[in-house]
């Protein structure tokens, strides 16, 4: 029996659960194993990552993308989201492969966690990769026609917490419009 590490696991989990189409404007980040129990062919796993997903729209939008042709928006706050999860291969052999087409799983439990911007929980990288997957000359060029946001002047509702981001978007747009 091989030894199953957490390293493997996020891989296979990532590649397998959270890299379809539908899924490709998520941002998703600090995947993390909270347990990990492996027993012959079945894998019990809790785990954990944050995402701006949101099905539902719970956690509301801070303010829509101008021009989208999709629903965009910038999220008012992530998910903390915690999973656990069993997952069942056919021999004990194939699931310490970890192979990625005889597997059956069942989500066994969910937690979303409302996390608004200046929480300390929000991982460092979290607001570079919100804006680099909506794209920072959009954000701009909202914040700038649809709010009147200038190089010194950003509409208050956006969070403290990323404000130096959001404003630098602004910045480096209206930089870029003067060239």
């Amino acid at each position: 029996m091989k030894s199953l590490k957490n390293e493997d696991f996020v891989t296979f989990l990532i590649n397998n659960q959270y890299s379809d189409y539908y899924q490709e404007s998520d941002v998703l980040v600090d995947f993390s194993i909270i347990d990990l129990k492996k027993e012959l062919n079945i894998i019990n796993v809790k785990y954990s990552f944050y995402t701006t997903r949101d099905e539902n729209e719970q956690l509301g939008k801070l303010f829509e993308i101008r021009d989208s042709v999709i629903d965009e928006y910038f999220p008012a706050s992530i998910y903390k989201m915690e999973l656990t999860e069993k997952y069942i291969w056919d021999s004990s052999e194939l699931c310490d492969e970890l192979d990625e087409d005889t597997f059956v799983y069942e989500t066994i439990g969910i937690d979303a966690i409302d996390i608004p911007w200046g929480d300390r929980r929000v991982p460092r990288d979290m607001i570079d990769r919100v804006i680099e997957n909506l794209d920072p000359l959009e954000i701009a060029s909202t914040l700038i026609n649809k709010y009147q946001a200038t190089k010194t002047h950003l509409p208050e509702f956006i969070p403290l917490a990323i404000r130096k981001k959001i404003h630098q978007c602004v910045i480096d747009y209206l930089d870029k419009l003067n060239d």
